[in-house]
């Protein structure tokens, strides 16, 4: 397949990397103490809403339970934006007791067709929506300047030099000014979240080169999320666009979901995301913060599968993800004598997860009996303990299950 160099983001590309960055730019924002961010609790991408088949592509949740729903569509013409966002919306602010906020990534550019639109656009939602709206040519921009790299003017955020631009920014930032040798450097950066370095770099005293040094990691959660049908839907799809991007959708949302939780990445494999948490260090809370991206990464699945549903003509018996958690003793393998950029995990739990997740079904999250144990109260509601399961090489376990939300209709 030839792509262009010229146009090396498509539309759907686009705004998948606007999602990536405004959902970073909110976590560097809180690091930094931006005034309004410091009480995020989470950023959902690909978050279910009230009106069940729906999803936002980015959700901020604060401590106090105020959500900010957020909408990356740059580049949609006037008529497509406001069909898009007022099917969304409209029934969400109805139902709503109190204003919902909600910030459109869009680039206006002082274009009057699309500045009429926005205005359409705010008297079709109503008076129960605070719109704000954000120029996403200046994403990349506000994130450089985040990272404390000031530009005199905005850059291209579909220009390949200006992602180089925040490599490197990101690179110092997350090493509080003193990343280690480039290698090592991009693999600690794909496996944990640039503000997770950030805060082991400045709170723990470690070096980076300490971050994954090989040997024994105790109490580590591990999640494993499968996309439902996956084989199905490729079987059933003949144009290899709809894989692909599908797929990268699936990805890039995943990788966030991890990172967003306070989690280590540790691969993807076909359709299959594996994170870790408990890494380089475990704490109480390493089962909150795996659970809550179980919980994360099972709206994204859904997201992923409804909206593959629509593209393809024949009907898959399932969608969303299944997965499975649990937790216990990992071991960091180097691949490569004097290496550390390259390395693999074993543990039993890695394989117990596995075997867990397969048993589960369409939006079913399947825990081990010692993660159950470690979670708090307030999280252990919604469980129902099973039968132990027979694990071939494993042998029975015993789990618990979770039912999450599962989209009932999938919208036209």
């Amino acid at each position: 397949m030839h792509y262009r160099t010229t146009d090396w983001l498509s539309d759907g590309e686009e705004r998948l990397f606007l999602q990536e960055r405004v959902s970073e730019l909110i976590r560097v924002w809180q690091a930094n103490g931006a005034d309004g961010y410091q009480n995020v609790v989470q950023v959902h991408r690909d978050a279910a809403l009230a009106r069940r088949g729906w999803f936002a592509d980015i959700v901020m949740e604060t401590a106090d339970g105020r959500m900010v729903y957020i909408e990356s569509k740059a580049g949609l013409p006037p008529e497509t934006l406001i069909s898009a966002i007022t099917n969304k919306y409209r029934d969400v602010a109805q139902n709503s007791p109190e204003p919902i906020h909600l910030r459109l990534i869009a680039s206006t550019g002082g274009d009057q067709k699309a500045v009429a639109g926005v205005d359409e656009l705010r008297r079709l939602l109503g008076p129960n929506v605070n719109l704000e709206v954000w120029d996403g040519s200046n994403i990349a921009s506000q994130l450089l300047h985040q990272y404390q790299i000031d530009l005199t003017s905005d850059i291209d955020p579909k220009s390949p030099a200006s992602e180089q631009d925040l490599r490197q920014a990101r690179k110092k930032w997350a090493f509080c000014g003193h990343p280690p040798e480039d290698s090592l450097a991009d693999t600690l950066l794909w496996h944990f979240s640039p503000w997770k370095l950030r805060s082991l770099t400045s709170k723990t005293g470690r070096t980076p080169e300490d971050f994954i040094r090989p040997g024994v990691y105790p109490n580590v959660a591990t999640v494993i999320a499968d996309l439902c049908s996956f084989s199905s839907f490729v079987r059933d799809t003949p144009n290899e666009e709809i894989v692909r991007r599908s797929l990268l959708t699936f990805y890039s949302a995943a990788r966030h979901a991890v990172h967003d939780a306070g989690g280590f990445l540790y691969q993807f494999a076909g359709d299959q995301v594996i994170g870790l948490f408990g890494l380089p260090d475990s704490s109480h809370g390493t089962e909150t913060g795996a659970f809550a991206c179980a919980k994360a990464l099972a709206d994204i699945g859904q997201a992923v599968t409804d909206r593959w549903q629509r593209a393809i003509d024949r009907v898959q018996g399932s969608g969303g993800v299944h997965i499975g958690i649990t937790v216990g003793d990992i071991t960091l393998l180097p691949l490569r004598p004097r290496d550390q950029a390259h390395f693999g995990l074993i543990g039993d739990s890695i394989n117990m997860s596995a075997r867990l997740m397969s048993e589960a079904k369409t939006g079913e999250i399947i825990v081990s009996n010692s993660f159950y144990r470690g979670l708090a109260d307030s999280d252990r509601s919604g469980f129902e303990e099973m039968e132990p399961i027979e694990a071939k090489n494993v042998g029975a376990i015993r789990n618990w299950r979770h039912s999450t939300r599962v989209a009932e209709a999938i919208p036209a």
